[in-house]
C-alpha cells in the first residue's frame, strides 16, 4: 500500500498497530495501563468449518459454489477452484451439526449438500490426505473509546466475523485504507476508529443477521432481521437459476455493493417472480 512521506514519517514516530487476530489481549493490556476496556458486542454460534484441498476434473465451468446453511439443515459448504484442476472444499455447521475430518466421510458430507453435478465430482474425487478443522465459538465486535497515543486496533482485533461468509480479509482491507487516510492527521485514533466503524457496520449486520437465520443460535431476532432472512432464502433459492440474482447476491457477500443494493426493484422483481413459479 502507498502511504505518503509525511505519513512514513509519523508511522517511524511511534504509530503501532494491534494485529493479533479475534484472541488479542489488548482490552487486558488497555486496562493494565488504566484505559477503559472496550465495550463488547458478541453473538455465540458455535461454528466448526473443516476445509481441505482437492482435485477435481472440470465441473460444467463453475468456479465457485456456495451451499449456505439453511433452519432445517444447519450445514453449508463451499468450494473454490484454485489452479491444474485443484480446488478448495470446506463444509460447516452450527451447533451440534459440525463437519467430520475422517476424509471419506468429510467427502460424503459435502456430496451431500452440493448440487447434483458437483456432489458427483466430489464422490468420485480421491479422499484428501487430512482435513483441517477450525472451531468459532462467537462473532465478536469491540468498540474502543479511548487509546494510548500511536495504538491502534486492527481486523479481527477490532470485529472478529464467522468466516464462512468470506469478509475478514476485506473489512481488514478497508480498515488498511481508513488508515492511509488518517495517518498524518490530528487525534488519529479517534479518526481511525470511526472510519473502522463505517467499514464494519455492512459485514457485522450481514454475518450476525445471517447467523440468526439459524435456530440454534441464540440471540434477538426482531422483526427487521427476520424479514430480511425470509427474503434472503428466497433470494438464494431463486439465485439456483438466475445468474443476475447469484452476482447480485456474490456480490454484496464480498462487499463490491452494500446489502441494501439486494432490496432495489431490479432484485426484488426477479425474487418475486421465481417465488411465484415455484408456488404450487
Amino acid at each position: 500500500m502507498h502511504i505518503a512521506s509525511s505519513a512514513r514519517s509519523r508511522v517511524s514516530r511511534g504509530v503501532r498497530v494491534a494485529a493479533t487476530g479475534r484472541g488479542a489481549r489488548l482490552p487486558a493490556w488497555l486496562e493494565e495501563l488504566g484505559y477503559p476496556r472496550p465495550a463488547e458486542e458478541r453473538l455465540d454460534i458455535d461454528i466448526v468449518y473443516a476445509t481441505a484441498p482437492l482435485r477435481l476434473p472440470d465441473v460444467g465451468g463453475d468456479k465457485m459454489v456456495l451451499v449456505f446453511a439453511r433452519p432445517e439443515l444447519p450445514r453449508g459448504m463451499f468450494l473454490f477452484a484454485e489452479e491444474h484442476d485443484r480446488w478448495r472444499l470446506s463444509v460447516y455447521g452450527y451447533g451440534g451439526n459440525h463437519p467430520p475430518t475422517d476424509p471419506d466421510a468429510f467427502l460424503d458430507c459435502a456430496a451431500s449438500l452440493a448440487p447434483p453435478a458437483i456432489a458427483a465430482a466430489i464422490r468420485a474425487a480421491e479422499p484428501p490426505d487430512s482435513v483441517a478443522a477450525h472451531r468459532i465459538p462467537a462473532n465478536v465486535r469491540r468498540r474502543y473509546k479511548r487509546l494510548p497515543r500511536g495504538l491502534l486496533p486492527f481486523g479481527d482485533a477490532i470485529c472478529a466475523f464467522n468466516p464462512v461468509y468470506g469478509q475478514g480479509m476485506t473489512v481488514a482491507t478497508r480498515e488498511a485504507l481508513a488508515l492511509r487516510e488518517c495517518l498524518g492527521r490530528d487525534d488519529l485514533e479517534r479518526r481511525f476508529l470511526r472510519a473502522a466503524s463505517r467499514a464494519i457496520d455492512d459485514a457485522w449486520a450481514l454475518a450476525t443477521g445471517a447467523d440468526l437465520a439459524q435456530p440454534t443460535v441464540a440471540g434477538p431476532r426482531p422483526a427487521r432481521v427476520r424479514l430480511v432472512n425470509a427474503y434472503l432464502r428466497r433470494l438464494q433459492a431463486a439465485a439456483v437459476r438466475d445468474p443476475a440474482l447469484a452476482l447480485a447476491f456474490i456480490n454484496v457477500v464480498a462487499m463490491i455493493d452494500r446489502p441494501r443494493r439486494l432490496l432495489h426493484p431490479g432484485p426484488v422483481i426477479r425474487v418475486l417472480k421465481y417465488s411465484s413459479m415455484s408456488s404450487p
